[in-house]
């Protein structure tokens, strides 16, 4: 018996990450992967939501639902209500980590993203960083979400790079660049993370809050001056996130939420 129902769209970014966390559950509960917002689909019998796409960090009308016995959404704070669990982002489903020692990247700094108006302060930023001829940056700026480079070349760089910047996001400070950069191996400097089991005891270094404050060049700055704690955050990094992230430690999570319903 197929115990996923998978209801994303083809093109969904988290496809391929909610698969693997389902592949590897261990409860023989339905689970049923949805976008918030559209209709449920007739899947009988108690289940479990994968939800994403909403980053109101709204509570989903499927928590009235008495087969519906949890869900698991991004974009969700702890204690929200007693049906509703946090679940990563992850990195987006075509992102491909090329691994590459630490010491031979070729980037100091990289930045790939769209243009918008609560990174105000980063961009103000991105200057200092040009200006500054030690630090060899990239900075690939886009209009519109994941309208940039290609998959491929977005992996090859950020594969590449020591320190990733990683901004508020459009609407929320989380973001897939988060997930990705740190499944590199990468330094991530970037938003105050919201207080939840993902991110809080995550190994990043939090910019300032508000869109016109942001240090994100002397941070880094500093970091570059230091390549032996620069080495041991990019090797907290990739430990972290394959001891917390990947799909296996996120499946052993929903088991444990699982097992005390």
């Amino acid at each position: 018996m197929n115990k996923y129902h998978d209801f994303l769209p083809d093109n969904n970014l988290e496809k391929k990450y909610f698969g693997e966390i389902a592949s590897q559950l261990a409860s023989d509960i339905k689970i049923v992967a949805k976008n918030f917002g559209d209709p449920m689909p007739e899947v009988s019998g108690e289940k479990i939501i994968f939800m994403n796409a909403d980053e109101q960090y709204r509570i989903p009308e499927e928590v009235n639902d008495p087969s519906v016995k949890l869900i698991f959404k991004q974009y969700c704070k702890e204690e929200q209500h007693e049906k509703l669990k946090p679940l990563p982002l992850g990195p987006s489903k075509d992102f491909k980590y090329i691994a590459n020692s630490f010491n031979d990247r070729i980037y100091d700094v990289t930045f790939i993203g769209q243009v918008a108006h609560n990174r105000v302060g980063f961009f103000s930023e991105m200057y200092k960083f040009l200006s500054d001829h030690t630090i060899n940056s990239f900075f690939g700026l886009y209009q519109g979400f994941n309208k940039g480079l290609d998959m491929d070349s977005y992996s090859k760089v950020l594969s590449n790079t020591k320190v990733a910047i990683c901004p508020h996001g459009t609407a929320r400070p989380e973001t897939f660049r988060f997930f990705e950069a740190m499944s590199a191996n990468c330094v991530v400097v970037c938003a105050q993370q919201p207080d939840n089991w993902i991110y809080r005891n995550a190994p990043y270094i939090a910019l300032d809050s508000g869109v016109n404050t942001d240090r994100s060049y002397d941070i880094v700055k500093a970091l570059l001056s230091d390549p032996v704690k620069l080495k041991l955050l990019s090797d907290k990094s990739k430990e972290y996130y394959d001891n917390n992230l990947t799909a296996s430690p996120v499946a052993q999570y929903i088991n444990n939420e699982l097992r005390s319903i």
